[in-house]
């Protein structure tokens, strides 16, 4: 009998550009409401680099019976141990579409792979996100 091979790969990977009103929220959420001068532009440059490296990833998983472990979503950083490396976050499956799935991820290194509990997989370009995604908001942890 033949093991099952699992398929997944990355359909598309697209930066998260908020608008400013999610951009006013972040700060809001983040840092308070009451915030001027040098302090506002504190908590506006921490939330540009908060969002700088946040991309939505859209994936395919065909698992064939073999469960996905989205705990193991990541992307290895040699000055961290690998507890402390980022993760997926906010996995959704699409509706209608069994075998797809979109997630947040912060700090993606566009040229290293993703891992996965079924192999590493190469990062494709980015791309803008397409119509069928941009009802997913991006919620601030």
């Amino acid at each position: 009998m033949e093991n099952a091979i699992p398929s997944t790969r990355i359909l598309g990977v697209y930066p998260v550009v908020p608008s400013a009103d999610e951009f006013r929220e972040a700060v809001a959420i983040l840092y308070g409401e009451d915030l001027e001068g040098p302090e506002l532009a504190e908590a506006e440059s921490r939330v540009r680099e908060h969002f700088e490296g946040l991309y939505l990833i859209e994936l395919h998983v065909d698992s064939q019976g073999i469960e996905f472990d989205w705990s193991k979503v990541t992307q290895p950083e040699n000055d961290k141990p690998p507890e402390s490396w980022q993760a997926a976050y906010d996995e959704r499956n699409l509706e209608g579409e069994p075998d797809r799935w979109a997630f947040f991820f912060h700090f993606l290194e566009l040229s290293e792979p993703l891992q996965t509990s079924h192999g590493d997989l190469a990062i494709p370009d980015p791309a803008p996100i397409p119509l069928h995604l941009e009802s997913i908001r991006y919620e601030i942890p």
